[in-house]
Order: C-alpha cells, then structure tokens, then sequence
C-alpha cells in the first residue's frame, strides 16, 4: 500500500496536523480538569495527550526536516524557511520535557495540589503559543510562497529556465537588421538560441544532440550530431534577392550539407549542396529535386559555402570560388536555412544572411 500519493511531494504536511490537535485537546482536557474537579481522570487523559503529542512532534520534526532538503526554495522563502525550523525545534524541546515532566507527574493527584494544574495548564498554553508560530511559518512557506506545493515547484523551474533562456537569446541570439538580413555566430547558450530560433519545417530539435566546442585551433562553435537523420531548419524573415553563407566543418560527416534559401515550405525551396566532393545547385518543387548545375568541389576541414540569388541567376560558392551557375524564374520571398540529412558530427561557425537590393 503506498501512503504517500503521487501529487504529494513530502508527508510531513500529513503528519503535523497530529501534534497540533493532540497538543491543543490536552490544553483543553487540563482546562476542563480545573473546572470539573470532581472528574479525576481529566488530568492523566490530559497527560497521555500531552506524551502522545510529544512523540508525533518528533515525527513531524524529523519529515519537516526531509521536506526542506528537498523542496525548492525561492531566495525570498528562505528567511521564513530558517524561522520556521528553529521554531520547530524549540517547539520539539518544549514539549519533550513537558511531557517527561507530565509523564513524571503521572500518579500525582491534583486535587490535594490545587495550584499545580492551573500551572501546567499555563506552561502548556506557553507552549501552544510557540506551536502556533512554528505553525504560522509553514503555513506561510506553502500558501504564501508556494514552497513545497508540486504546482508552484514546476512554475518557479519554468521561470528560471525561461529567464535563463532570454538571458542566452539576449546574449547570443540572432542577429537582425531592418532590412531582414541577420547572422548568427554561435556563442555561450547557442544550444538554446538553435531550438528557440530557428523554425523546423524538417525533423525535430531532439533530433541533433547540441553542443558548443572548440575545436583543435580553438575555434568556437556548434556541434550538431545527426545519426542518419534529416533535419531542415529556417531563420529569419521572407527575402527576394539574397546572399547566404555558412562557414563549417564536416570532416567527421557522411551526408549532405544544404544551404537553401528562398524556402517556401518543406517541399519547395532553391539550395546548394555539398556532397560526395561535389557542389550540387538545384531547386526542390512539391519535393521532387532538380539540378541546374553541378561540379566538383573537394572540401575539407573549414569551408565557406555561399549561395547567391539575383533575379533570375543562381550561384554556388565554395570560398571565394564560383563552382556552379545557374538560371530560373525567380522564386517568391523566402526564408534561409540549413538542410542537413546524413550521420555525424557537423561543426557549424556562423551563418551569415544578406538581402540584396
């Protein structure tokens, strides 16, 4: 049998009521006591309540204690946090000795001492009194902060990811002009910058495993690992005549690397390819692909490849080398983008987009 619910992140809300009522019944048993003198089992119940409420004060001590540790506390929480546990403790203290001193006094007859319950009735309202404040505090922690409550744990974890988040977009994201050309130099938090703005229009983020690197010569970048996968992935605003360019490595990749541009959608789009040592120019419709042109063009290590839209002529550049050229009807606006279909390990340095008048 499992006691404790899926929802629940701690029992400890579960145990504290027990010490509380068990605590406050054997004020008012003793209370009653003193009024009713001639019922003489009022103050040993009061008594057993008192030893009981002791021991489930250890209990909820002991799983308040847990909760802390594993709870998520927000900085302004932890004050109250702090008070509340010392409250706990005193509270633990105060009640463990008086109920050894109860448990002590257990066989004495009070009416033969008529002072004697009106002080333990007084010492116990003391210590109710402290109860109470140890109870204010945690009451505080979960209805004012929202420590401990799954709900609030799962917002304040999406906030912090999504402050972290901006502080990485605001630090190393895209970078835009008026004119709709942008670039983007992956820098610190590139991995988040990759899959908050870049739109997939192929495959998924959780396709490629991310990661910034330096490589031998300690140049920065983004590592994207594909296991024969494809993935096609756009930025930026809809252009008509454009340049783009993307500086990588791929060594330590079997596939095809894409440059595409004025893409449509995921079934029409113009590109230039490397592959196989060959630079491949063509254009997608409704998903059937067409060559324009095609040469050799051996690579290896950092390459620059540039694609190069003006009205009605195409280029492909593999540095500053023109290696393919071609001709169609122009294309309406569109987004610049990556196609990468194969297995291993892409580096990728910049991606550099400009519109041209």
């Amino acid at each position: 049998m499992v006691l404790l619910p899926d929802w629940a992140p701690s029992i400890h809300p579960m145990i504290i009521h027990f010490p509380i009522v068990l605590l406050m019944v054997a004020l008012l048993t003793d209370l009653l006591g003193i009024v009713l003198k001639k019922t003489s089992w009022l103050p040993t119940a009061a008594s057993l309540l008192y030893i009981l409420g002791a021991l489930s004060l250890v209990a909820a001590y002991i799983t308040g204690r847990e909760a802390g540790d594993a709870a998520v506390i927000p900085s302004f929480a932890h004050s109250t946090l702090s008070e509340h546990a010392d409250l706990a403790l005193y509270t633990l203290w105060y009640f463990g000795l008086y109920g050894i001193m109860r448990l002590a006094l257990f066989f004495v007859q009070f009416k033969a001492r008529p002072a004697i319950p009106i002080i333990l009735a007084v010492v116990s309202a003391i210590g109710i009194g402290i109860l109470f404040q140890t109870a204010e505090r945690g009451a505080e922690l979960v209805y004012r902060h929202g420590v401990g409550v799954r709900a609030a744990d799962q917002a304040r974890e999406e906030l912090q990811q999504k402050e972290i988040e901006m502080e990485a977009l605001a630090r190393g994201g895209i970078s835009e002009q008026e004119d709709g050309s942008w670039s983007w130099t992956p820098r610190e938090g590139a991995e988040i910058v990759f899959r908050r703005q870049f739109n997939f229009l192929t495959g998924k983020p959780d396709l490629i495993n991310t990661q910034l690197v330096n490589d031998e010569n300690a140049k920065e970048a983004l590592a994207l690992i594909l296991q024969n996968d494809a993935v096609l992935f756009t930025a930026g605003p809809p252009l008509g005549n454009v340049q783009a360019e993307v500086r990588f490595n791929a060594d330590n990749f079997k596939g095809a690397v894409m440059l595409v541009h004025h893409v449509q959608d995921a079934q029409n789009y113009d590109f230039i390819s490397l592959e196989n040592g060959n630079l491949v120019l063509g254009r997608v419709t409704d998903g059937k692909a067409e060559v324009e042109d095609r040469d050799a063009a051996p690579a290896a290590g950092w390459v620059t490849m540039r694609a190069v839209s003006n009205g009605s002529h195409y280029r492909g550049y593999l540095g500053d080398k023109l290696i393919t050229h071609g001709h169609g009807d122009a294309l309406p606006p569109g987004k610049v983008g990556l196609y990468l279909k194969g297995s291993g390990k892409i580096l990728l340095e910049k991606i550099d987009v400009e519109s041209l008048k």
